[in-house]
């Protein structure tokens, strides 16, 4: 199994490596090898589902100053379903051109009426 370039990870909020590593008390070097390995099977999956090759995804997934960005934000009380986030990606993907790539990142916003500055 041949070791890849990974070109993001996202460490900050996911909470899976770190309980992984404490968990099962891993060193460095295990760790190394089980992010290479899960990083291997999401490569094969994402081949063997949609022939789509990891390393064409580059530019999409890596911090350039001459992105665009765009934030998105929607009421989620106004979506009858309580799996909104299929609701809104459902609409919004098909808008893109299948020729671009992009990096879409998704979260709720929780604002809090009786919160005072």
């Amino acid at each position: 199994m041949s070791n890849k370039t990974i070109f993001t990870l996202e460490s900050r909020e996911n909470f899976y490596l770190e309980v992984m590593k404490e968990n099962f008390k891993l060193s460095d070097k295990q760790m190394y090898e089980a992010i290479q390995q899960a990083f291997n099977h999401f490569i094969e999956n994402l081949h063997s589902k949609k022939r789509i090759e990891y390393k064409d995804l580059r530019n999409a997934l890596t911090p350039n100053i001459n992105k665009k960005e765009i934030a998105l934000v929607f009421d989620s009380s106004k979506v009858k379903s309580a799996w909104y986030g299929y609701e809104v990606f459902d609409k919004v993907i098909p808008i893109f051109d299948k020729k671009t790539k992009h990096s879409i990142l998704s979260g709720d916003l929780i604002i809090d009426q009786n919160f005072h500055y």
